[in-house]
Order: C-alpha cells, then sequence, then structure tokens
C-alpha cells in the first residue's frame, strides 16, 4: 500500500532539474531559521548572516565527506594546473583534479554531514560571533538543519526512486509539521513562564523522535566509516546542546520569576504615601 502511494507521488512531482529541489530546500530551511529567530528579536540581517556562515560550513563538510566517500571516482582523474581544459573550440572547466573537487552544482555531498556542517557553523557564529543566548537559537540552528536533511532525502529518494529515504523523509516531515502547528498553539493559548516550560517540554520531545529517526534511518543500512562519523556527530551536537539548551531556559525561568514577584508601584500609591505623611 505504502510503495503504491509513494509510486503515485513519484509520478506526479514532475522530473525538474535537481538544483530547482535544492533551491526549495534550502529557502524552506532559511525560511524556518528565521521565523524561529523571529520570537527571539534579533536582528534579521544578523540572523541572515548567521544562516549564511551555516551554509558555507554545510557546504564545505557536505563536500568533503562526499569526497571521501567516493574518493575512488576522483583518483581516476589526473591532475593539471589550469580549471580548464580546451580541445579545439571545446573548453571544459572544472574536470580535472584538483578543480574537480569544487563541482558542488554537480551535486556530490553527503547530505548527513551537511546538516551537521549547518549545526556547527551556525553555533560558531552564535557563541563566538555574536554571543548570543544559546536558548534563543538553539531550537532555531537545530530545526534548520534537520529540515535540510528531511528534504534533501526526501529529494534523493525521489531522484533515485528509493521508496525507503523516501518515506523515512515523509516521516521526518510529518513530525516536523505537527511539531510546529502544536508550538504555534502552546504559543497562542498560553503565556508566560508556564508557556515557556510547555514549549520545553515539546521542543525536548520533538528533538528526541526527530535524532532518533535520523539515527534509525542509518543504523538501518550498512553505514560506511564516514556515515558512522557523521551519526555520531549530529547525536553529539543534539545531546550537547540540548542540554545547556535546558540549563539556560531554566536561568531564564527563575529570573523572570525573580522579577514578575516585585511588586509594581503605582503613581497613585506614591501620592497617597506623600499625602500621608503631610
Amino acid at each position: 500500500m505504502l510503495d503504491q502511494i509513494q509510486n503515485k507521488i513519484f509520478s506526479v512531482i514532475p522530473n525538474l532539474n535537481p538544483l530547482i529541489f535544492v533551491s526549495i530546500t534550502v529557502i524552506t530551511s532559511l525560511y524556518i531559521f528565521w521565523k524561529l529567530c523571529s520570537r527571539t528579536r534579533k536582528n534579521n540581517s544578523s540572523v541572515f548572516d548567521t544562516y549564511f556562515i551555516g551554509s558555507i560550513f554545510a557546504l564545505l563538510f557536505g563536500r568533503v565527506a562526499y569526497i571521501i566517500s567516493n574518493y575512488s571516482d576522483f583518483n581516476r582523474y589526473i591532475w593539471y594546473w589550469l580549471p580548464y581544459e580546451k580541445y579545439g573550440d571545446e573548453i571544459f572547466l572544472f574536470r580535472l583534479l584538483p578543480w574537480r573537487f569544487f563541482r558542488i552544482w554537480d551535486l556530490g555531498l553527503e547530505v548527513l554531514f551537511l546538516c551537521v556542517g549547518l549545526l556547527i557553523g551556525c553555533t560558531y557564529w552564535v557563541i563566538v560571533a555574536k554571543k548570543w543566548k544559546w536558548s534563543h537559537l538553539y531550537i532555531a540552528i537545530y530545526t534548520a538543519g534537520y529540515t535540510l536533511l528531511l528534504l534533501s532525502i526526501i529529494s534523493i529518494g525521489k531522484f533515485t526512486n528509493n521508496t525507503f529515504w523516501f518515506s523515512q523523509g515523509t516521516i521526518m516531515l510529518v513530525l516536523l509539521l505537527v511539531w510546529s502547528i502544536l508550538r504555534s498553539i502552546f504559543i497562542k493559548v498560553v503565556i508566560g513562564i508556564k508557556e515557556m516550560k510547555i514549549l520545553l517540554v515539546t521542543d525536548i520531545i520533538f528533538i528526541t523522535l526527530s535524532s532518533i529517526l535520523v539515527t534509525r534511518m542509518y543504523m538501518l543500512g550498512t553505514l560506511s566509516l564516514v556515515e558512522k562519523v557523521g551519526v555520531i556527530s549530529f547525536i553529539t551536537w543534539t545531546a550537547i546542546g540540548l542540554f545547556y539548551h535546558i540549563i539556560d531556559t531554566n536561568k531564564a525561568t527563575v529570573i523572570i520569576e525573580k522579577v514578575s514577584s516585585v511588586r509594581q508601584v503605582s503613581v497613585n500609591d506614591i501620592r497617597q504615601q506623600i499625602r500621608s505623611k503631610k
């Protein structure tokens, strides 16, 4: 039944250029990152800079991991000092080593390391460059990386007719949508400290389930050494980041409770005190 549904979806989705799906993936991930950052009241330019730096790390990590995993495909090419070859009137760009390493437009990228690179790049920019509060950006960074990964998995499943990858990516997408809807409802219905606690619990459940889905998907197959490193890196970043996110959020809750417990003094109270002294 599931295979029939997937085959129908494959037939409905047009055979567009893969670069179009890559563009949709990046734009969607950026939008989710920006949307989650909007509640922190960060400057839009700084938010975009954070994602841009993360994207550079993502491309770098994804490409290097792909080269290491498929080095036998690169090793058969000769090394040449110019980035092009000319045979008569025909010119071939970036076809030989080391220039072939930079042919990112061929989509030779390891998708798990795209996610890991985005997570590490954004983390560096948030903590080292901007020195922002970790609890403000952790959910946005994780969700952006998770979105980038799941849409990449769905795209690979579609273009390779791999029903397993497509189904796993679809499950990851459903989980993201359910979490987004619940989070939106809680934000509108609940206010104050209770909202922070409910959102924290909801986020912890989402991050735990989604990271388990990603790990399970890779563990069901035969992992290469590079993929094992990618899975371990993803789990490690997620666990450490979540730990500090919980600590940071609890600190913020304590501060809010202290501030809210202070009695507010109105102008009328001050006037009454002055009159009583007279």
